[in-house]
This record gives structure tokens, C-alpha cells and sequence, in this order.
């Protein structure tokens, strides 16, 4: 049974975008804080702080003959195979789509991975598990 596991951490793979961002914040909350006072400021720590949880924290992915578990520190869920009709690949991951053809609700219906350092195995894998699933419904 192949079973492929790897995890993935935005803010580590490119770090001149992390320090940019880092940057770019503690301007921004410090100009937020000189004309808007403390609670605005605490109130944009907070939206900011959810908002960009999955670039600073590692997400871990399993692929397996059952389907796919996806684990971040605030949450966990598996889906089966059974549950995708198509993939689109670029070139940072790959949308896993419930959707034979494409809609404007797969960004929220399914479930988008991440490549990091194995695409090509990660590609293969996802393209052969949507064909027997896609095989399997049709008989």
C-alpha cells in the first residue's frame, strides 16, 4: 500500500518574502497604533494573526489508497478519493476538486495541497487515485 507523508512550512521554503511580510506589518501596525490607538491595534493583531496562521505554521499532509489527511495545528480532516472528480495543478500545489468540470465553488469545495519538495510523486500519485476513482463510479 503506498502511503505518501511530507510536511510543508510557507515561511520557511521562502524567507525573503517572511522577513518582507514581517516587516511590512511591524510598519503597519505601528502606524495603525500611532493614528488609531490601542484597540484598533489589538484588533488587527488579531485578524492578521488568523489570517496568515497557515504561512507561519507547518501544515502535514498523508496520501494513502483511502485518500488524503491534511493536519495543521488548529485542525484536522480526511477526505477519500471517492470525493474528487478533478485536479489542477500550478506551481505551488494542487486543487483537488469535487467538480467534474470547473466551478466557481471548487476554492471553497475543495481542498488545495501543497507541493513542497516532492511534486512530481505528489502529481502522480493524485492523477492515478482521481482515475480509479473516476473508473471505479463509472462501472
Amino acid at each position: 500500500m503506498a502511503v505518501l507523508r511530507w510536511s510543508v512550512l510557507p515561511a520557511r521554503k521562502s524567507r525573503k518574502k517572511t522577513w518582507g511580510l514581517l516587516i511590512f506589518l511591524a510598519g503597519f501596525l505601528t502606524v495603525l497604533h500611532l493614528f488609531y490607538g490601542i484597540f484598533f491595534l489589538c484588533l488587527a493583531i488579531i485578524l492578521l494573526l488568523l489570517s496568515l496562521l497557515p504561512f507561519f505554521l507547518k501544515t502535514k499532509y498523508e496520501m494513502n489508497e483511502e485518500g488524503i489527511a491534511v493536519r495543521k495545528p488548529y485542525s484536522r480532516f480526511t477526505k477519500g478519493w471517492s470525493q474528487f472528480r478533478s485536479f489542477y495543478p500550478d506551481k505551488n500545489g494542487v486543487l483537488l476538486s469535487p467538480f467534474r468540470k470547473p466551478s466557481r465553488l471548487e476554492n471553497f469545495r475543495g481542498v488545495y495541497i501543497l507541493f513542497g519538495e516532492n511534486r512530481a510523486e505528489i502529481l502522480e500519485f493524485v492523477q492515478r487515485k482521481i482515475k480509479e476513482a473516476d473508473a471505479t463510479e463509472s462501472v
